[in-house]
């Protein structure tokens, strides 16, 4: 349903955090556009992958607003945690048991060294590790496939331990957080801690504006209810959420 006033969405799947083809109707995509009306309700079909053998993540993204590339601040501040939308699913294949994925983390957070402001959430910017970790990346002036590095900068300041995978697009099409094969990363949030993630992108070849954003889901391969099956079975006590870092600008001058 679109609460929003009529515009156009672009639908994309994640298996195990790593962007895939789905078949909308009877078109294969990796990003499915959508027109919907101002309140506008629709029904859209759509087939996954193949899956093999065991436990997957599965979650259905909504991107709206992807044809907007405003400079304002004000717009880009607004991008924040916003116009992402994402249906997520537990998909157990084949015969049991289906173990939990192993998750190798990336990176564990750590207690800040010294006093700053908070931050429980994603920020992501090009300061330096010593510099202003919640100061706000809107804007990037580039060349042509210029390699642009950045930070992702996650805080726990204030909640429980929690654990999340990470991971980037360009143009809402994914890339690898590290410029080459690194397509995402598990991080550990204990309480009270914050952790900062080294990325680099190659900007695009073709002049214009570019659109980067990072996302993070928390609480990765976390079975919806246990037991899996019975008349005992209850919901497990983790978040689903999917959540979206400020869309930063990459603008690309012609050579």
């Amino acid at each position: 349903m679109n609460q929003l006033p009529a515009q156009d969405y672009l639908l994309t799947c994640m298996l195990d955090y790593r962007q895939v083809p789905c078949v909308f109707g009877d078109q294969q995509d990796i990003l499915h556009r959508i027109s919907l009306a101002e309140s506008e309700d629709r029904y859209t079909s759509f087939t996954i992958p193949l899956l093999t053998p065991g436990f997957h993540d599965f979650a259905l993204l909504a991107i709206a607003n992807p044809d907007v590339h405003d400079l304002d601040p004000g717009y880009r501040l607004n991008t924040d945690f916003n116009y992402l939308y994402a249906a997520r699913l537990v998909l157990l294949a084949g015969n049991q048991p289906w173990p939990t994925p192993a998750i190798e983390y990336a990176i564990t957070g750590t207690k800040p060294v010294r006093t700053t402001p908070p931050l429980n959430g994603l920020v992501v910017n090009r300061e330096p590790p010593a510099g202003a970790w919640e100061r706000a990346w809107l804007t990037q002036d580039a060349k042509p496939e210029e390699t642009i590095e950045y930070y992702i900068r996650m805080g726990n300041d204030s909640g429980p331990s929690r654990s999340y995978a990470v991971f980037a697009f360009l143009d809402y099409t994914q890339i690898p957080l590290d410029g080459d094969d690194q397509w995402v990363a598990f991080v550990a949030l204990p309480a009270g801690t914050r952790a900062s993630l080294p990325a680099r992108l190659v900007a695009p070849s073709e002049p214009g504006v570019h659109e980067l954003m990072v996302v993070w889901a928390y609480d990765p391969y976390q079975m919806l209810e246990e037991p899996f099956e019975g008349s005992s079975r209850h919901l497990t006590e983790f978040l689903d959420y999917m959540e979206s870092s400020i869309r930063v600008a990459i603008t690309v001058s012609r050579p």
